[in-house]
């Protein structure tokens, strides 16, 4: 072709010639003949190419993941121990019974019109007194008062609770001693039932405690009396009172053979449990986007280092709580958060000689991905929760435990880093799922027995505490025994979609192949 100083050499019209050429050379490599053409000729061996491929990928999925240990429970209808009651059935009579707390009522003495014995009714965890009405119930000035309780129905109960009063910022007066009396009607006759004191509450601070008193024996009324016999300060009161329900959380209990399904001798460690939840739509946009990643950090904070107001991505009503005259933020925030599934889960095993069940050490800890703790930190100390933030925060509605209430045995596991919390901030993509639970401690130096891994001669049995309620959404919820491998838990998802996508580079290469040779 030559180069520059033999072009400069050349008579006019050969340099014309040279630079014709020269750009032809590179016009060539544009033209059509050094492109690929994507068509139906020759596409379809790459198509079923890929196709051979998915499909050997699928099967080897479905063969490996197939294979694994794995036992299922679906718990959602499950029979309560000592009710005989469908779960769900159970749960829902727990919130609205036939004679339930919506159905009282009282009436009494009181100090006056500001301190109303109807307060009595709700538990808050701060009094509060506006100028015009306070949120518990202050009783006579410096004499005796009652107040009568109509339950709705004659209810069994065998105790009370209730929450003492310090009288908001005056701290005047609070109960001192009482009497409790019942009855099957408004005017008596009345039966004591039972005569006790309380302490002095009017120095402690809230939320004051709340306080269980056992009966001697079971009772049976509809009416109850309370008799205020004496008091601290100038006057007696309470915050709260109500009977102690006999509906409490409802336990289901299945005992498991490990060997029904698996032939295996021995379900090798480590062995994992899992909660499953079926047509629970965490992917749905607003709900994903529920929550505020600087305040999980521990990042949110005021000037003075306490958590501040979240994000406006956390809605309304899970931003904030002014229940106790102060605005104060929910910690976490948002509906994921609020979502949080409780139930709780036991593991036990008994050998084939013994009648005694063992307790299966299960971890609460290593079941969060590593990077996601990191995204996950106390605004104070593991070890100040309680007493840098109570007052300070507020607990999300549906949460039946404060904040650092989640892991208080292992304050490395409390509070925003609490790996439970942790897993269920993490939303699934799909309505079906499951997440990691818990793990069975294979090293516990009591029960050497598991040290290897779950013994297939042995029974075991699953205990949960059912509180998580699914019938809102018509779902489903199961606990899964599964063994760990190198490609996680049991899931023959990814194999399926593999032959799903085989089929359908198979079905568009046989039609490609079937084009090309009616073209031909």
């Amino acid at each position: 072709m030559g180069d520059k100083n033999d072009m400069e050499d050349m008579p006019g019209e050969e340099r014309k010639t040279w630079v014709v050429r020269v750009k032809e050379s590179y016009q060539q490599q544009t033209s059509s003949v050094w492109r690929p053409e994507y068509t139906v000729h020759t596409m379809w061996g790459p198509f079923l190419v890929m196709g051979c491929v998915m499909l050997v990928l699928g099967g080897g999925l479905l063969y490996v993941q197939g294979g694994y240990n794995e036992v299922e429970w679906d718990y959602t209808d499950c029979i309560c121990q000592g009710s005989g009651m469908n779960a769900t059935d159970y749960l829902q009579t727990s919130k609205a019974s036939v004679c339930g707390p919506e159905d009282v009522t009282v009436s009494g003495d009181k100090y006056g019109t500001d301190f109303p014995v109807e307060s009595l009714l709700t538990h808050q965890d701060f009094e509060v007194w506006n100028g015009s009405h306070a949120n518990y119930w202050a009783g006579p000035n410096k004499r005796a008062g009652t107040f009568i309780l109509n339950l709705g129905c004659r209810q069994t109960f065998r105790g009370i609770r209730l929450v003492n009063t310090h009288d908001f910022t005056w701290k005047a007066g609070a109960t001192r001693q009482f009497k409790l009396h019942v009855s099957d009607t408004k005017s008596g006759p009345w039966a004591q039932v039972l005569d006790t004191q309380l302490e002095d509450s009017r120095q402690q601070k809230d939320p004051l405690p709340l306080q269980n008193f056992a009966l001697d024996t079971e009772t049976t009324a509809q009416f109850l009396k309370f008799e205020l016999v004496s008091w601290w300060g100038d006057y007696g009161g309470l915050q709260y009172f109500d009977i102690e329900r006999q509906i409490g959380p409802c336990r289901c209990i299945k005992v498991v053979n490990i060997t029904e399904e698996n032939n295996q001798a021995k379900w090798d460690r480590d062995i994992l449990l899992y909660y499953g939840l079926d047509n629970f739509h965490q992917n749905h946009r607003q709900y994903a986007d529920s929550r505020d990643d600087k305040q999980l950090n521990g990042d949110r904070l005021k000037s003075d280092g306490f958590p501040d107001l979240p994000f406006s991505d956390c809605e309304d009503p899970h931003n904030n709580d002014n229940s106790s005259g102060e605005t104060l933020p929910i910690v976490p925030c948002g509906s994921i958060a609020n979502s949080l599934f409780n139930d709780t889960v036991k593991l036990f095993f008994k050998k084939d000689n013994s009648n005694q069940w063992n307790p299966v050490s299960l971890l609460r800890t290593g079941i969060a991905m590593p990077f996601d703790k990191k995204r996950f930190n106390n605004p104070v100390e593991d070890s100040q929760l309680s007493t840098e933030l109570e007052g300070k925060i507020a607990k999300p509605r549906d949460w039946t435990k404060q904040l650092w209430e989640l892991d208080p045995d292992n304050p490395s596991n409390n509070g925003l880093e609490n790996e439970d919390l942790i897993v269920w901030m993490r939303v699934s993509a799909l309505a079906n799922f499951r997440k990691l639970w818990r793990r069975v401690d294979h090293d516990d130096k009591k029960h050497t027995e598991l040290k290897d891994g779950l013994n297939t001669a042995y029974l075991y049995k699953l205990e949960i505490e059912y509180n998580y309620d699914v019938s809102s959404f018509n779902g489903r919820k199961k606990v899964i025994i599964a063994r760990d491998n190198e490609f996680g838990a049991k899931n023959t998802a990814m194999g399926w979609i593999a032959i799903s996508a085989a089929i359908f580079f198979f079905s568009f290469g046989f039609l490609f192949s079937a084009l090309t040779r009616l073209d031909q």
